[in-house]
C-alpha cells in the first residue's frame, strides 16, 4: 500500500529515488510484488516509481490521480 498521507502531510506524487549507480531500496521488494494499492491523495506517478515488479497481478490506484507517465509499470506483470 502506498498511502496517500505520512504524518498527516498529504503524498501528492510517487517517484523512484535511486544512487549514483541506479539503486534504489525498492530493488530489494520489486520482485515480491503482487499488488499495489495507491491511496487517494496522490496525484502523479512519475517514471518508473512502480517498474520492474515482474510478478505484479493487480493493481489499485485512486480518484485522485491525473498524470501518470508511460513508464510507471515499466517491466511490470
Amino acid at each position: 500500500i502506498v498511502p496517500g498521507e505520512v504524518g498527516g502531510v498529504p503524498v501528492k506524487i510517487i517517484y523512484r529515488i535511486t544512487n549514483e549507480d541506479g539503486e534504489s531500496d525498492w530493488n530489494n521488494y520489486e520482485n515480491t510484488v503482487k499488488k499495489i494499492t495507491i491511496e487517494e491523495n496522490v496525484e502523479r506517478l512519475e517514471w518508473n516509481s512502480l517498474a520492474w515488479t515482474p510478478n505484479l497481478i493487480e493493481v489499485n490506484l485512486p480518484n485522485s490521480l491525473v498524470y501518470m507517465d508511460k513508464n510507471v509499470f515499466s517491466r511490470a506483470g
